[in-house]
């Protein structure tokens, strides 16, 4: 099996360094919101 190919069948390639990007500034600004929620 292919690294991402289940999610390929979901409609997502991360096959693509772009999609891998996004995700990653994706799960990197819920980590901030998570800290930010700490501090208040």
């Amino acid at each position: 099996m292919i690294a991402g190919g289940t999610m390929k069948h979901a409609g997502v390639d991360m096959s693509k360094p772009d999609a891998i990007r996004k995700a990653v500034s994706y799960v990197g600004s819920l980590l901030d919101k998570l800290e930010h929620s700490y501090q208040v």
